[in-house]
């Protein structure tokens, strides 16, 4: 038996909705969202009313934990070719600045919205060229503060599939 307790996770809740939808609009093409609601909060430690380990106070939300989030993609298959668009958006967060720690305070790290596109050409014998334009809206964020993601990038190769389904 441990005398350990934590003094975080045992004392939080979290609790939401997942929502997620597929249509097919035509056979080749299909539609695919999703959406969270995610609600968080710290509670008081075991036997302390109104007390919550440092830098954290009670009431307050989990670091890196979103209220609303959700995605959506496109998705076009037509002979060789394929194709989607994605899209993803999550909102503010509590979040420790790297650099300062935990015991330096907690910041508020901004919402986001990041879109996609995706490009593949069958060439044969399991062989297929590729093409992602990423960050397509060439927007800057964070997804954990202090670390910045790529501003607007592509990537292109070549994939080979050995065994076919």
């Amino acid at each position: 038996m441990s005398h350990y307790q934590s003094d975080n996770l045992a004392n939080s809740r979290a609790q939401g909705a997942e929502f997620s939808a597929r249509l097919r609009p035509a056979r080749w093409l299909f539609v695919d969202g999703s959406y969270t609601l995610l609600q968080t909060e710290i509670l008081s430690l075991q036997g302390g009313a109104g007390l919550a380990p440092q830098p954290f106070q009670v009431g307050q939300p989990l670091i890196r934990r979103p209220k609303h989030s959700g995605a959506a993609t496109a998705s076009f298959h037509r002979g060789r070719v394929s194709a989607d668009v994605t899209g993803y958006f999550r909102g503010k967060v509590l979040d420790v600045e790297p650099a300062l720690g935990a015991t330096n305070g907690l910041f508020w790290n901004p919402g986001y919205g990041n879109v996609g596109v995706n490009l593949n050409y069958a060439l044969g014998r399991g062989v297929t060229a590729y093409g992602n334009l990423r960050n397509a809206l060439n927007r800057r964020y964070e997804e954990a503060l202090g670390y910045p993601s790529p501003r607007l990038n592509f990537v292109a190769g070549l994939k080979w599939t050995l065994f076919r389904k």
